[in-house]
């Protein structure tokens, strides 16, 4: 007789199904069913999804996150084809909590789902500054709302300038790249003496800032010197739409540099897709989204995933789901070790 309970647990995110089957017949000379299996991995999902909630929730209520999407191939049965749909992430940069929420499309509606819409009173749950790339979606949610303030990703911004190679032996690139790489070196010793955000705006404005307004100065200068369908003119323009909005991490100490965290916490199921290729439906699409945001809330807690998940999976129904979030059974096991 085989321990499910123990079973379903051994079931990874990043695997397809096919490959659990012959796992389970190669560990535990069971045979069980792609089906048997999916059927595991909807219920648990499905049991789990408070948690998750809960976890989307808490972030709405910051006033600060950081939010990417991504494009993740889906089957609709029956039609024989995969179809599109999009990942987005919200994290919060201060705790490093993220949300997964699986959406068909990368519309501005879909950012308002993402962000806590409400139907009956037409507002978002969030209100605060967002982190993010140019994409116009959240320039329309901006516009739209009060409260959103954008902040951009010097990353989305250099990126601009070295995909196409023979920009970097233009001199005035060359001495930005070097420049941004001085802006980073701030950043990266702010980051490795844990300064607080009082101390990291005071620093960002002595160090950073000169850089920053020779930079503008210099971009301004080259924007009338390039095509605007020029690679070099594109980079120019994108970097100037951006720059006030970029500038914004100068006066906030909370505020990274750069959206590298949302995109670092999609990397993985990016990955998965050299397994699995497409999720199996877009009902597979919300559940690995709930699956994704407990496991990367585990890594930021620093819990074993098994451990969490045996935990949570005996004290679901008995506690509330917002007291099982991998941050708070984090501290709660911390207490435990302490007083013990």
């Amino acid at each position: 007789m085989i321990d499910l309970s123990s079973s379903v647990l051994k079931i990874r995110v990043i695997l397809p199904h096919y490959r659990h089957s012959q796992r389970f017949f190669r560990e535990q000379t069971v045979e069980l069913s792609r089906k048997t299996i999916n059927g595991w991995v909807h219920q648990i999902a499905q049991h789990l999804a408070p948690i998750a909630e809960a976890i989307g929730a808490e972030l709405r209520g910051s006033d600060l996150l950081q939010i990417d999407e991504t494009p993740m191939h889906y089957l609709i049965p029956g039609s024989g084809k995969a179809h599109t749909g999009y990942l987005w992430v919200m994290r919060d940069p201060q705790t490093g909590a993220v949300y997964y929420q699986w959406q068909k499309g990368r519309s501005a509606r879909d950012l308002m789902e993402t962000l806590g819409y409400d139907e009956k009173t037409k507002q978002l749950a969030f209100k605060g500054t967002i982190q993010c790339d140019g994409y116009i979606c959240y320039q329309t949610i901006m516009n739209a709302y009060e409260g959103i303030v954008l902040g951009a990703c010097l990353a989305h911004i250099r990126r601009k300038f070295i995909d196409d190679k023979s920009l970097r032996q233009i001199p005035w690139v060359a001495y930005l790249l070097r420049s941004i790489k001085v802006l980073y070196r701030i950043e990266r010793r702010l980051r490795n003496t844990s300064a607080p955000p009082d101390l990291c705006q005071r620093k960002r404005r002595s160090y950073a800032k000169p850089i920053i307004e020779k930079l503008h100065r210099n971009l301004t200068k080259e924007l009338p010197q390039h095509r605007p369908s020029s690679s070099c003119g594109k980079a120019v323009k994108y970097a100037l739409n951006q720059w006030s909005q970029f500038i914004l991490y100068l006066e906030d100490g909370r505020l990274p540099i750069d959206n590298n965290g949302a995109e670092n916490a999609i990397r993985p199921c990016k990955l998965g897709l050299k397994n699995y290729m497409f999720f199996g439906s877009l009902e597979a699409g919300a559940n690995n989204a709930i699956l994704y945001t407990l496991i990367e809330n585990c890594k930021a807690a620093g819990l074993n995933p098994r451990a969490y998940l045996e935990h949570i999976l005996e004290n679901l129904g008995r506690q509330p789901a917002e007291d099982l979030t991998p941050g708070k059974v984090a501290k709660l096991w911390k207490k435990s070790e302490e007083a013990a």
